[in-house]
């Protein structure tokens, strides 16, 4: 029978083999299971980028961070817990960084990174816009420098794009208990914005709408590129560094089915080239501008909303689109943008 005196000590063997078993279990990661990471650097060629610094983040935690460089075939490995995630910066002097901040555990392990060259960043016109739509199915003209519709509806005075925008109302879509909840919601909340209250707002803010965005270029030789292959969101360069020389054609349509009452064009993860302020001579384009526009259009069909960021090039013929932030040429703008 065991006596007291010998629990304490039997007590002392159990936590010790307790410590044991869970460095084990920690080191050899069986229960947590250790996931190792490769990064495949390459440079805008395809070419391997060797001596790249390379920061993987396990867990988000200080404690669990593996740095290092990439080997002369641009690979660089390291091995930690996933979870939730890993954060993954990949850097080096005279390359934009490429960032993935969210590598999951169940996602991808071997990652392919684009680290594109610093070549030759230029000033160039960049806006954030967010404008109503001024009026219903008709042209409107917006104007790419001056950032405004044309007039009459701005201070534009050059069309670059020509939006066309229908809709039509498709009803609250909401149950008789759950529309009378919303619409005192709606109520209280002008009420709070110190705002007149209208149903045509309510219907606005909450209704279902189907809708039809046409957006085109005037003049022939115009048009957009939508560019998906080189949509890169991780890298601080996020679309290529030229607009592409050929291979533009427009218009292009967003159209809306209710639900949701809002979309984007392109509908999937790409930005958008535009070539406008075409002049042709003999049958070719002698002049024309390029812009680039970050991840599409977006539309909001009930607010009749669009917005987009975009970068123009006023300088004609000249397709670079390497923006240097210092130089933003649009003063009014008080946000910073990316290359």
């Amino acid at each position: 029978m065991e006596s007291s005196k010998d629990r304490p000590a039997k007590k002392a063997k159990l936590v010790l083999l307790a410590c044991v078993l869970a460095s084990v279990w920690m080191l050899t990661g069986l229960s947590f299971g250790l996931h190792e990471i490769t990064l495949q650097v390459v440079d805008d060629k395809g070419d391997p980028v060797p001596n790249a610094d390379a920061v993987v983040s396990f867990n988000y935690e200080e404690t669990a961070i593996r740095t290092g460089r990439t080997n002369h075939e641009g690979v660089f490995r390291a091995s930690g817990n996933i979870r939730p995630a890993a954060f993954v910066r990949v850097k080096k002097d005279g390359y934009y960084d490429y960032v993935i901040r969210g590598v999951r555990e169940d996602g991808e392990h071997d990652l392919p990174i684009l680290l594109r060259e610093r070549k030759d960043a230029v000033p160039l016109i960049a806006r954030d816009v967010q404008l109503s739509i001024p009026e219903e199915d008709r042209d409107i003209g917006f104007d790419f420098e001056i950032g405004d519709w044309v007039e009459p509806y701005g201070e534009g005075q050059i069309a670059d794009l020509i939006f066309h925008f229908t809709r039509e109302f498709k009803g609250m879509g909401r149950s008789p208990a759950e529309l009378e909840k919303n619409l005192e919601m709606s109520k209280r909340s002008a009420e709070a914005r110190d705002e007149k209250w209208t149903e045509e707002e309510f219907r606005n803010r909450g209704g279902n709408w189907d809708a039809k965005l046409v957006i085109s270029v005037p003049g022939d030789g115009g048009g957009f590129v939508v560019d998906a292959e080189g949509f890169v969101p991780e890298s601080d360069l996020t679309m290529s560094h030229f607009a592409p020389a050929d291979g533009y054609s427009e218009p292009v349509t967003l159209r809306l089915r209710h639900p949701p009452s809002f979309g984007v064009y392109p509908p999937l993860k790409a930005g958008l080239f535009a070539r406008t302020r075409i002049e042709e001579s003999g049958g070719e384009n002698v002049r024309a501008n390029y812009t680039k526009i970050l991840g599409g259009i977006s539309l909001n069909a009930g607010r009749s909303e669009v917005e987009f960021v975009y970068y123009f090039n006023p300088r004609e013929n000249d397709r670079n689109l390497e923006f240097d932030p210092k130089q933003n040429l649009a003063r009014d703008q008080k946000r910073s943008f990316p290359p």
